[in-house]
């Protein structure tokens, strides 16, 4: 069998191994002991015996455990072709155990990937979340600005009902202001008629007095036969002049 071609597998997948040559031969050795190849005999009767079959020992259609194994090569010897076979399924699992990892690491790089773009989406999140909080510090205070405003404007229309009680009052003051206004009207209008007929009368007694004054003329053109001693007075109540008439004189004062 030729060793190149094992040689080149080995040295491809030596690197992903992360063990040495020797150790691969020992177990590659040690799979011959167990697994040794059988040599089929032109007529199919005989069947390959190790050198323990000389003992009394001998194989039943089964693997054969050799005794002395050291002079035997694992290339050449016994059941070589059944090693290179189990070799090259060996390196088959190894190189795909190679490209399993290899698949691991691309997982591993898109893991990381995954984890960064998890990273940025949870900073969006905690941004998200800082202005919710702020909108939601906004929202409470317009909620206590609008709570303000509501109990203020109770206040404004308990103030409001107030106010209207006291315009009723102002109202119904108004009117009796002017039902007095109006009753101060008639009673003007009374008052100017007592005064129209107290000119009247006035006029009335001026006109007595210009009769009362032309009197004492008169008086000084009568004589006095009589030959009165008294003193004759004409007192007028409506004016302060007194007409003062001497029987021996015929004197006026005023």
């Amino acid at each position: 069998m030729p060793v190149t071609g094992i040689k080149q597998e080995e040295a491809e997948v030596q690197p992903s191994l992360g063990v040495q040559p020797e150790q691969l031969w020992a177990l590659l050795h040690d799979l011959q002991q167990q697994y040794p190849q059988q040599d089929d005999s032109a007529d199919g009767d005989r069947q390959q015996q190790s050198p323990a079959a000389s003992t009394g020992a001998s194989s039943i259609n089964g693997p054969v455990l050799l005794d002395n194994d050291d002079n035997i090569d694992p290339l050449t010897g016994p059941g070589a072709a059944y090693l290179q076979f189990i070799k090259a399924a060996f390196f088959r699992e190894v190189k795909s155990a190679a490209r399993g990892r290899e698949s691991v690491s691309t997982l591993e790089q898109e893991l990381k990937i995954k984890n960064e773009e998890n990273a940025m989406l949870r900073h969006q999140v905690y941004e998200l979340e800082c202005e919710l909080r702020f909108k939601h510090g906004l929202l409470s205070d317009a909620t206590d600005q609008a709570n303000t405003l509501e109990s203020q404007l109770k206040d404004a229309r308990h103030d409001l009902s107030f106010v209207q009680q006291d315009l009723a009052s102002v109202k119904a003051l108004c009117q009796d202001h002017e039902q007095s206004a109006n009753f101060a009207r008639s009673q003007s209008r009374v008052l100017m008629k007592d005064i129209a007929s107290l000119r009247q009368e006035m006029y009335a007694l001026e006109e007595q007095l210009d009769e009362y004054q032309r009197v004492p003329a008169r008086f000084t053109c009568l004589e006095d036969p009589m030959d009165i001693d008294d003193e004759v007075q004409i007192v007028e109540a409506a004016e302060p002049s007194v007409y003062t008439v001497h029987g021996s004189d015929s004197e006026m004062t005023a």
